[in-house]
C-alpha cells in the first residue's frame, strides 16, 4: 500500500456489495491504518459519489462499469470530488479511452490492478501511476495492459497443452505465488482441473512482453470463434466504446449456422443519441476491425445486466441470445 503512495491520512471506498472481496479490500486500508467507509447496500453510483463528497474519499476502488456510470453522473455538475487523489480499478479490461476519460474527468492518480477470487486477494500485477504517465505521453499501447508482476507471484503463459509461450504470444495465463488458493472447497475434480504442480491455470487468455507488462486479452470461455477464427471480445469492445452513441457495450459469441458463431454487440445507447442504429454502430467497424472481428448484429438495451460487484453478466446476455428467438435474425438452434 505504501508503495502506492497510500498513508494513514488515507480514506478508502470500495462501493460494492459486501461480499468477501469488498470486506478483504476494506481490511487492506484497515491493515495500513486507513479510515474505511462501509458501503451500505447495493451500488448505487449517485450514493458512491455523494458518499466520496460527504467523507472526504481520497482512495476510491472501482470496477471499469461503475467509471463509465461514475463519470456520466459526474458530468452533472452536482458533486465535490476535489478530495479524491487515486482511483484504484480493475476485475476486468478497462478500455484506454475509459481510463482517459477517467483521468480528465476526475484529475486523479490511476492505479490498474489484476487479480482473482482464486489468488485470495493478493493483486497480481500494477500498472502504476508513473506507467500511465509513461503511456499518456510517450507509450499508449500500456493503457492495454493490466501492469507488472507483483513480488510474490510469477507468470507463465502457457499453450492448450501447457507448455510455456515466448514472450508477446498469446495464451492461457498461469499464475503460481504465495496467496493462491488451496483449492474449492468440497471439489476435488475442479481444483484438479486449474491447479497443475503449484501453478493456477487461470482460464485468462493474455501474452506478457519483454519488459513484463502482462496484457489481459479476454476469458477464454469468451473467447469467440467464428469461422474457425478466434474472436477476443475486448478487441471488439475497445473498438466500440469510442462510438459516441455508445454509454455500454458487451461482446459475445451466439450460435450461428454458417459461422459456428457470429460476433454480437448488446448496446446500452447514450441518451442524447437513441436514434443511432445497428447499421451506424457495425459501419463505424470499417478500418478498425477485421471482417470476422466486426459485429454481425447489433442488439439494443436499456441496461445491461450486471451482478451486485458491477460485472457485466456476459454468461447470461450470451444465454438469453441463444434461446430466446427474434433477438438475432437468424437460427440459434445448431443441429
Amino acid at each position: 500500500m505504501i508503495s502506492f503512495g497510500f498513508n494513514p491520512d488515507d480514506v478508502w471506498y470500495m462501493p460494492a456489495a459486501s461480499a468477501w472481496v469488498v470486506v478483504l479490500t476494506n481490511c487492506f486500508g484497515l491493515g495500513n491504518s486507513m479510515t474505511a467507509v462501509i458501503p451500505d447496500g447495493s451500488f448505487k453510483i449517485d450514493t458512491f459519489l455523494r458518499d466520496v463528497e460527504r467523507f472526504r474519499v481520497t482512495v476510491g476502488l472501482l470496477v471499469p462499469t461503475m467509471i463509465h456510470r461514475a463519470i456520466a453522473e459526474y458530468q452533472t455538475g452536482q458533486y465535490d470530488l476535489s478530495s479524491m487523489r487515486v482511483l484504484v480499478y480493475g476485475s476486468s479490461p478497462a478500455t484506454p479511452k475509459l481510463i482517459r476519460d477517467a483521468r480528465e474527468s476526475f484529475k486523479v492518480q490511476m492505479i490498474q490492478t489484476y487479480a482473482l477470487t482464486e489468488s485470495s486477494g493478493g493483486w497480481v500485477t500494477f500498472l502504476t501511476e508513473q506507467d500511465h504517465k509513461l503511456a499518456l505521453e510517450s507509450e499508449p499501447e500500456l493503457l492495454k495492459s493490466v501492469g507488472r508482476l507483483g513480488i510474490h507471484f510469477d507468470c507463465s503463459i502457457r499453450d492448450e497443452e501447457g507448455r510455456p509461450l515466448p514472450p508477446d504470444t498469446k495464451g492461457e495465463i498461469w499464475l503460481r505465488g504465495t496467496t493462491l488458493m488451496k483449492g474449492y472447497m468440497d471439489m476435488p475434480a475442479e481444483t484438479a482441473e486449474v491447479l497443475k504442480d503449484g501453478w493456477l491455470r487461470t482460464n485468462d487468455i493474455g501474452r506478457l512482453d519483454e519488459r513484463g507488462y502482462l496484457y489481459l486479452l479476454d476469458r477464454q470461455k469468451f473467447m469467440i470463434i467464428t469461422g474457425a477464427v478466434n474472436v477476443f471480445p475486448t478487441t471488439v469492445e475497445a473498438v466500440l466504446v469510442d462510438h459516441p452513441a455508445i454509454l455500454e457495450v458487451a461482446v459475445v459469441g451466439v450460435p450461428h449456422p454458417e459461422w459456428g458463431e457470429a460476433v454480437v454487440a448488446v448496446v446500452n445507447r447514450r441518451s442524447t443519441h437513441q436514434d443511432a442504429t445497428a447499421e451506424d454502430i457495425i459501419a463505424f467497424c470499417n478500418g478498425k476491425l477485421s471482417k470476422q472481428e466486426t459485429p454481425k448484429h447489433v442488439v439494443f438495451v436499456d441496461e445491461l445486466p450486471k451482478t451486485s460487484n458491477a460485472k457485466v453478466k456476459k454468461a447470461e446476455i450470451k444465454k438469453w441470445l441463444s434461446s430466446e428467438k427474434g433477438f438475432v435474425p437468424w437460427n440459434t438452434e445448431i443441429e
